[in-house]
C-alpha cells in the first residue's frame, strides 16, 4: 500500500500483481481528508489490517515531519 497526497486528500492505493500484464496494477481503495486522517468504517473494513496499521503508522511519521518542520 502506498499513500499519495493530493491539495486536500490522501488517497490509498493497494498494488496487486496481475498476472496476464506481468506487472502490478494499482487500485484506489479510497480517500482520507489531509486536515483529518481518520479512517470512515467503510474505509477500515476495506483495508486489511496490516494495511490499517501501515496507514496509521504513514499518519503519525507525517504528523511527527510536520511538527519538526514547523519547530525549524
Amino acid at each position: 500500500m502506498h499513500f499519495r497526497v493530493r491539495k486536500n486528500v490522501v488517497q490509498l492505493i493497494r498494488t496487486t500483481y496481475d498476472v496476464e500484464r506481468k506487472r502490478g496494477v494499482n487500485t484506489i481503495v479510497g480517500t482520507v481528508s489531509v486536515t483529518n486522517p481518520e479512517l470512515t468504517r467503510e474505509l477500515s473494513e476495506a483495508l486489511t489490517e496490516e494495511e490499517a496499521i501501515e496507514f496509521q503508522s504513514w499518519v503519525a511519521t507525517r504528523h511527527r515531519a510536520n511538527e519538526l518542520r514547523e519547530e525549524l
